[in-house]
């Protein structure tokens, strides 16, 4: 190994394996780490001269001395201690960043690190203290428990509760269930106005935004051409009792904010005056179909699950495209002949036009057919993408206007994808990912309220 190598640390410093930050060049060519040489046997002599205490504890001079003999053959420890004005500049930038997911490490890979620097692109002996990560981290964690005593979760979210305004709070419930399942809903009241002007939902979940399951439902408006977030719902499960939850704490919150049931569109008489929600826009996902239709018959038991999503259920056809993609793809990787794999994408192609066709009888024949050819040919992977629509015969149903019960106007009227949903998150997603709950809502509130109340104005 190459023996040279200028890094140095203090004994308190460094990686827990003892091991070189940077990789070595080795004669073999291959590269390692060095390990890091601990110095423990510094030359440098101490000499302490303390005053003698006289019979009447009085010392003999108000002085001490010390003498040090010798060169050191290690670097300095680091600063401990941080200046008072550094501290203030620490804490300001930790709360301007977030002080949820502020750490030091984040902090100087930031474009806050000015901040910390009053201005200046360059470290001075006046910034060596902020060199030592650990003590910036204390100072962050210290603060963060005075703003948040109980933590940035789950109980940090109870406490938040009973701080906000209790006349417009924006986190609506958080609850834990006996079953170990938690769930936070974050519902402003103009956001349940919202709901009852909206004509179509788009229900989808957001991508690793948080560290738990995130469901999000959001609004568009054909007349103003604006986006709206109707609430978010933080869990930590996504099965069929999980999304059946979700979605009575929304629904449920909002009936109770306006004072009456929401107009579901195949439960409301069309020409009536009232707003209707025509449809809602779900992807492939089953617990979120389960959950729904679970929600839906226990507020009208007199149609079945399967009638209240066939009749105001829209698969987005963006995901049944993708899907389609996928099974394309599976047919490459899976080592597929090159027969096989032509017949596959010749099949994908007869599927694509299911959400097009007009007639039920060309609906069905071509699913047949693409049946047919599957079994005949042993195609693994669309007998599995196949088998898959039959367990969840409402993902292929709800996409065609021949198999829907929807009616034509409101089938025609609303949209068939959930790129709406899919713009919310990009616009989200520019506060971070992987975010802690309170760190999350702090970051969101702002953004959420300022779009709908101007979507509210807008619509109303």
């Amino acid at each position: 190994m190459n023996p040279e190598c200028s890094y140095v640390c203090a004994n308190i410093q460094g990686s827990n394996d003892k091991k070189c930050p940077y990789y070595h060049q080795l004669k073999d060519g291959s590269r390692e780490k060095g390990n890091i040489i601990a110095i423990r046997d510094c030359p440098v002599k101490y000499w302490f001269f303390i005053p003698i205490i006289n019979s009447d504890g009085i010392p003999s001079t108000n002085h001490l001395v010390i003498i040090s003999k010798g060169i050191h053959n290690h670097p300095p420890p680091p600063l401990q201690r941080i200046a008072p004005d550094l501290r203030v500049k620490n804490l300001n930038a930790a709360h301007d960043y977030g002080l949820p997911e502020a750490t030091a490490q984040k902090l100087f890979a930031s474009s806050h690190i000015p901040i910390m620097l009053n201005g200046q692109e360059e470290l001075t002996n006046h910034h060596l203290s902020l060199f030592n990560q650990s003590s910036i981290n204390h100072i962050i964690r210290t603060e963060r428990l005075k703003e948040y005593p109980f933590g940035t979760d789950f109980l940090g979210v109870q406490h938040v509760m009973t701080r906000q305004n209790p006349s417009d709070p924006y986190i609506r419930s958080a609850t834990m269930y006996p079953d170990g399942q938690f769930m936070v809903l974050c519902q402003l009241k103009q956001q349940s106005q919202l709901l009852f002007q909206a004509d179509e939902l788009h229900v989808d979940k957001t991508f690793k935004r948080t560290n738990c399951q995130e469901l999000e439902i959001n609004v568009y408006s054909h007349e103003s051409r604006r986006i709206g977030t109707i609430a978010r719902v933080f869990t930590d499960s996504e099965d069929e009792i999980g999304y059946y939850r979700a979605f009575s704490l929304i629904f449920k919150t909002a009936e109770q904010d306006v004072g009456r049931k929401l107009p579901w569109g195949h439960l409301t008489p069309i020409g009536t005056a009232i707003q209707r929600i025509k449809a809602i826009l779900v992807d492939e996902h089953g617990g979120q179909i389960k959950g729904l239709a679970r929600y839906l018959g226990e507020e009208n038991p007199t149609r079945t699950a399967e009638s209240h999503i066939l009749a105001i259920v829209k698969t987005c056809r963006v995901h049944y495209e993708r899907s389609l993609h996928k099974l394309e793809a599976k047919g490459i990787s899976q080592g597929s002949l090159c027969i096989q794999y032509i017949l596959i994408i010749e099949l994908c192609d007869k599927l694509r036009v299911l959400p097009h066709v007009t007639q039920k009888k060309v609906y069905l024949e071509t699913l047949y057919e693409v049946q047919t050819i599957a079994e005949s040919q042993q195609l693994t992977v669309l007998l599995n993408w196949l088998k898959h629509k039959d367990n969840n015969p409402w993902v292929l149903k709800c996409l065609s206007r021949t198999t829907t019960e929807m009616s034509e106007h409101d089938w025609k009227t609303t949209s068939f994808t959930t790129n709406i949903a899919e713009s919310a998150h990009a616009l989200s997603q520019r506060k971070g990912k992987k975010l802690s709950l309170l760190s999350k809502k702090a970051k969101m509130l702002t953004i959420v309220f300022f779009y709908n109340i101007r979507l509210l104005a807008i619509m109303g």
